[in-house]
């Protein structure tokens, strides 16, 4: 199993606002005043939603060292023609972006060695756009499959300020384990050479680890 990517100020800070609630509660059967009551069940909530946000189920991981599987939860936004210069064959990218209600937790789409994790800052525009794949803030990886090259882009949105990837160059990776998120909401992108198949198509809801975007050959 591999180990939770929550980043280490989100636990910080969950652990805050978990201290608050109890503090408040606290407060509110010594003090009984309903002001004090109405910030205890603000931070009750909110605490709640942290817990919602960094979720992270545990996924069935498809058999088959071929297939390829989703990255991360969302949507299916765009199948495109991928420039050579990203896998240096010609290939297709799928584009599939995640709503700040979906899973954050992106997972690795096949088996393989890291070749490369390339950070390009940028802007923070809305990553449903297609110039997002050209302007936001992104992160790609490069991974050497015993068959081909496969690469995945983490790309931020506009309420992202945060690209977690634990991946780094030399690392040998698992089919379906976790390697990162971003944090609230943006999209993923899977650069597979011409040669593969792909499974899903423009509009299909897939899920982290679980969903088979695709096979090598």
């Amino acid at each position: 199993m591999s180990l939770p990517v929550v980043p280490t100020e989100c636990r910080r800070f969950f652990g805050l606002v978990a201290g608050l609630s109890g503090a408040l509660w606290g407060a509110t059967v010594v003090s009984g005043k309903v002001i004090v009551a109405v910030f205890a069940v603000f931070a009750t909530v909110l605490m709640g939603f942290v817990l919602f946000f960094f979720r992270d189920p545990e996924r069935p991981i498809p058999e088959g060292d071929d297939n390829l599987v989703s990255p991360c939860d969302g949507r299916v936004i765009a199948i495109d023609p991928a420039p050579d210069d990203v896998l240096g064959v010609p290939g297709k990218v799928i584009s599939i972006f995640m709503s700040v209600l979906n899973v954050h937790v992106n997972r690795n789409v096949c088996f393989g060695r890291v070749l490369q994790v390339d950070y390009r800052p940028g802007r923070l525009g809305h990553a449903g756009k297609d110039r997002a794949a050209r302007e936001n803030e992104q992160n790609r990886i490069l991974i050497q499959h015993p068959l081909t090259r496969v690469a995945v882009t983490q790309v931020a949105g506009f309420l992202a300020r945060r690209i977690v990837c634990r991946l780094k160059p030399g690392d040998t990776i698992k089919k379906g384990e976790r390697f990162g998120m971003i944090v609230l909401g943006s999209r993923l992108m899977v650069w597979i050479p011409d040669s593969a198949i792909i499974s899903v198509q423009i509009g299909q809801r897939v899920r982290a680890g679980e969903t088979i975007i695709g096979a090598l050959n």
